[in-house]
């Protein structure tokens, strides 16, 4: 379940929010919560900041008319997050 959130969040370029992948996942919010602070803890994810700053929603994938920028946290993926899911992808 870890590879598959790591993967999420990747896919959503590091702009996350919980409770739309918790609906992704199938998961309880708390549960995706509990996740991320283990892949932070083992090292496959940064926070550069605590949640997405009001003059970046431009740029933002997850934005758009309904953005609410205090739901959506950003992470980026480590060297070491970027190369376990290199390892998953089949050649």
């Amino acid at each position: 379940m870890l590879m598959r959130l790591l993967t999420f969040i990747a896919s959503q370029e590091g702009a996350l929010v919980p409770s739309e992948a918790a609906a992704h996942l199938g998961v309880s919010q708390a549960l995706i919560e509990s996740m991320i602070e283990e892949l932070a803890r083992l090292g496959y994810l940064a926070a550069p900041g605590a949640h997405c700053p009001a003059q970046s929603c431009r740029a933002c994938k997850q934005c758009g008319a309904a953005c609410q920028p205090s739901q959506i946290r950003l992470w980026a993926l480590t060297e070491k997050g970027q190369t376990v899911l290199q390892s998953q992808i089949p050649t």
